[in-house]
């Protein structure tokens, strides 16, 4: 997938990081997880990512790596 389009974002939902969102965002191969569900958020990355905006943190729901740290918004 990251060869075809290395500069796209990599986006993971479902229960797994809904629960688990720490440790799924350890992954190499997710770079962004939604927290919840993904209405609210999805939408609010997409238009985030349309602007060029690289602050996350008003997005709800949604988890990131910032280094090595993982962070979650609250929803």
């Amino acid at each position: 997938m990251r060869a075809q389009a290395p500069g796209t974002p990599i986006l993971f939902g479902g229960v797994h990081v809904s629960l688990l969102p720490e440790q799924t965002l350890r992954s190499d191969l997710i770079d962004l997880g939604i927290v919840g569900d993904g209405e609210v958020p999805l939408l609010a990355l997409v238009r985030a990512l349309d602007a060029g905006a690289a602050d996350l943190s008003a997005i709800p729901g949604l988890a990131w790596r910032e280094g090595e740290r993982v962070v979650v918004n609250p929803a």
